[in-house]
């Protein structure tokens, strides 16, 4: 191995790190009450190596979004190579994202990060959260636009605008339905089952009766 090609991969392995310490200090202390020197404290390393990665806080937060992002890209476009029908794609694209809801639980997660996203991306310079939108609404509208020419969805559903309204409406209400859910403290308003239900009545609503 040559001397740049050790120094980016030793670049890379510190940026890596610097994101596992922030998604630690995330989930003990929350966004807001979460420092950069917090931060770099359990990265154990000094506040300006951590600057030399990210300039502020909210482009690290960009970054750990990209993250998560592409975890759900990934599920939607697994769900779009398999041989099934738009609604067996969409189901099979609700498991993924369930099972990733519970992975975060014990974890970091992206309830974290919900409430930040319109400050985030009045903040994101590069535009990069307003082009993995664009990227949600194409994919998703894709498995709507199949579902109308199987005639299983609604001909009048407008792909764009649908796909952009269950992307939000779905990662929206998960850190919601589990606040309340873990507020009330009763199995019969269990986050997991409420999620099930939000996914049923979108469901509901695209298929054609």
């Amino acid at each position: 191995m040559g001397i740049e090609e050790r120094k980016l991969r030793e670049k890379e392995e510190r940026r890596n790190k610097i994101l596992e310490a922030a998604k630690v200090v995330f989930q003990k202390n929350g966004v807001d009450k979460t420092s950069m020197n917090a931060i770099a404290e359990q990265a154990e390393l000094s506040k300006g190596t951590l600057y030399l990665y990210f300039q502020d806080k909210n482009e690290l937060l960009i970054s750990l979004l990209q993250e998560q992002h592409e975890i759900i890209l990934g599920y939607i476009r697994k769900a779009k190579k398999q041989d099934l029908n738009a609604m067996e794609k969409m189901k099979a694209i609700e498991n993924d994202f369930m099972l990733f809801n519970k992975k975060g639980q014990n974890s970091f997660s992206l309830y974290l990060l919900l409430d930040q996203i319109p400050h985030l991306i009045a903040s994101d310079k590069k535009g990069i959260l307003l082009e993995y939108f664009k990227i949600y609404e194409i994919e998703l509208a894709e498995i709507l636009e199949q579902g109308k020419e199987e005639g299983i969805f609604h001909q009048n559903i407008r792909t764009k605008k649908t796909a952009f309204l269950l992307f939000m409406i779905t990662t929206s209400f998960i850190q919601r339905i589990k606040l309340m859910c873990d507020a009330l403290e009763e199995e019969v308003y269990d986050a997991d089952e409420m999620m099930e239900e939000l996914f049923q009545l979108l469901f509901i609503g695209l298929i054609k009766h």
